[in-house]
C-alpha cells in the first residue's frame, strides 16, 4: 500500500518535514486537550443565575406532597424571581429564551402582549 504524505513545507524548501496522515490523527486528542485547557470558562450571565433559580424554585412547586400554603409560598417565589428577570437586559438569546421561559412556565401560559417590556426586548435583540 503506497504511504500518503504530505507536506508541511512551503514551494521552494526542502519537503521536510513530511506529516502522514496517521501522524496528523495521533496528534489531534493532544491539539483538542490543549485548546479545552486554553479556553477560559465563561460565567454565567445574571438573568441565567436568576433563571436556574426560578428553574429550583419551580421544580419545589411541582413536588406533589405540597400543602396548599407550600405551594403558595413556591408560587410567590417564582413571582418574584421573574420580577427581577424582567429588571435585567438579556445580553444574549440564551438570555431572552431564559426570560420568556419563565413568563411562560415553559409554555403553560400565554405569551405577553405586543405592548409587554419582554416584546420590546426581543425587538431590540433583533435590531442589534
Amino acid at each position: 500500500m503506497p504511504r500518503t504524505c504530505v507536506s508541511a513545507a512551503t514551494p521552494g524548501l526542502p519537503d521536510e518535514p513530511r506529516l502522514s496522515r496517521r501522524s496528523l490523527l495521533t496528534a489531534l486528542p493532544a491539539v483538542g486537550t490543549s485548546l479545552a485547557i486554553a479556553m477560559p470558562e465563561q460565567k454565567p450571565s445574571d438573568v441565567m443565575l436568576r433563571f436556574a433559580a426560578w428553574k429550583e424554585a419551580r421544580r419545589y412547586a411541582s413536588r406533589p406532597d405540597l400543602s396548599e400554603e407550600e405551594l403558595n409560598l413556591a408560587v410567590d417565589r417564582m413571582t418574584e424571581i421573574e420580577k427581577e428577570l424582567d429588571r435585567l437586559p438579556s445580553t444574549s438569546a440564551q438570555d431572552f429564551a431564559a426570560k420568556l421561559a419563565a413568563y411562560t412556565s415553559f409554555g403553560d401560559f400565554d405569551l405577553p402582549g405586543p405592548s409587554h417590556a419582554l416584546m420590546g426586548e426581543m425587538r431590540r435583540l433583533l435590531d442589534s
